[in-house]
């Protein structure tokens, strides 16, 4: 076996990248470093997204370039050193699951462990059963199972070889609606109870911000840019790498009551500066019993209110500006359409930035059921339109015309108010 090699010049780097490779008439040139553990890869399909996993996983070999994952170096062409794929304790889990048919669910993860070769920390049989819950599959040959069953067999394996690195390449393609909500789940189980550097591909959005806020975006083989979303989707340089509906703003909500007679569920993001990048106290369900009106709690018998949500302090608020430096600001409210999840339970909802409108002033005698005051922070270009970057809480991307930007007098610092319909509120 041909060990990797320490790096002489250690680096606080997760990943550092700088390779080219040229595969039939696609050329890829990258050269990013990585200090995220969780990194989404985007980009449009032919980007290079799968062809930059391969490189880093050793399956292909690089034109010229150096590859190094935290202190290890993987490749460098400079002293013709190329560690093979089984030395480099890197985990790929491919688009096509690629389980053994012959072996079962368990006999496949124990292919996985027999990897790891002394490696320490990496998980134990029985901790990534529970996980990923493949109690119920180890006897089963990969044939009998479901495409979001196979998956979960394919990253238990590769988690059991003990990788320093993760790479999922599109974990969700493939997969329904419902199966695709429930490995995302199990995704998010693996990035919370572990500590391995993930690198998590997709060419959606949607997907890509419910795992991390932090990107690498490809374009025709080169890096277009990396950072945080929101940096990246008000770069003008980077904004053409996106495809036209990836835009969106996507926020973790608790479920706080519902209202069936209007056909409207509250919703309140958690408290934070940007609550879909930090552990934020949740807002509490609220008790139909203290509160007057129609709206009323969805708890069940079963399901306590307090084992579903941790209590928040302060309770839940309308949205009415924010705290000094230093101090958490008060939640966002919103009303969406009427859904099927008990009070006191977290989901995930899509807002796009055209659904979103901007006025001056709150909104008197109108049918649009959310209005709540937000500030201006910056704004892009985006075709004809503007696209906005308001603060509400959580921070949001509003896309406006390029003459109303000009009307309001929208610029940094200018206190404006939010106008979104109930219904345009998705939960994915």
């Amino acid at each position: 076996m041909c060990p990797t090699r320490r790096t002489s010049q250690p680096s606080r780097a997760t990943l550092s990248l700088d390779v080219s490779c040229t595969r039939g008439d696609f050329h890829l040139d990258v050269r990013a470093e990585v200090h995220d553990r969780v990194v989404t890869l985007l980009g449009r399909s032919g980007a290079g997204k799968t062809t930059l996993l391969h490189v880093i996983a050793g399956l292909y070999a690089p034109a010229r370039g150096r590859i190094v994952v935290g202190e290890s170096v993987l490749f460098d062409s400079s002293s013709g050193f190329n560690a093979p794929p089984e030395s480099r304790r890197v985990g790929l889990v491919f688009q096509e699951d690629r389980l053994f048919p012959h072996l079962s669910v368990r006999g496949n993860l124990q292919y996985g462990a027999r990897f790891r070769r002394g490696a320490a920390g990496g998980p134990a049989m029985e901790e990534v059963v529970d996980l990923l819950e493949l109690g119920a599959l180890l006897e089963r040959r990969p044939a009998t199972l479901s495409g979001g069953e196979r998956r979960r067999v394919a990253l238990g394996r590769a988690l059991l070889a003990g990788p320093r690195l993760l790479l999922l390449d599109e974990p969700l393609s493939g997969l329904d609606v419902r199966l695709r909500r429930q490995t995302l789940g199990f995704l998010r189980r693996v990035r919370d109870r572990f500590e391995t550097p993930m690198i998590f591909v997709t060419h959606d959005v949607r997907e890509a911000l419910q795992l991390s806020r932090r990107m690498l975006v490809l374009d025709r083989g080169r890096v277009a840019g990396a950072g945080a979303y929101l940096d990246l989707a008000l770069d003008p340089a980077v904004l053409p790498a996106f495809n036209p509906d990836d835009l969106v703003n996507v926020i973790e909500m608790g479920v706080v009551r519902h209202d069936r007679a209007s056909g409207c569920t509250k919703l309140a993001a958690a408290q934070g500066p940007d609550a879909a990048d930090t552990a934020t106290a949740w807002p509490q369900a609220e008790d139909a019993a203290s509160r007057e009106g129609p709206l009323a709690q969805a708890g069940t018998q079963d399901t306590p209110r307090s084992s579903v949500l941790p209590q928040a302090s302060p309770p839940v608020r309308a949205s009415t500006g924010w705290s000094g430096p230093g101090e958490t600001r008060h939640c966002l409210e919103l009303l969406g359409p009427l859904l099927d999840a008990a009070a006191g339970s977290r989901l995930t909802v899509v807002i796009r930035p055209q659904d979103v409108a901007l006025s001056a002033r709150p909104v008197e005698a109108i049918s649009i059921r959310n209005q709540f005051p937000a500030v201006v922070r910056r704004h892009a270009p985006y075709g004809g339109a503007v696209l906005v970057e308001v603060d509400a809480g959580p921070r949001l991307l509003v896309e406006v015309s390029s003459g109303s930007f000009h009307r309001l007098g929208l610029a940094a610092g200018r206190p404006v108010h939010c106008l979104l319909k109930a219904n345009a509120i998705q939960v994915v």
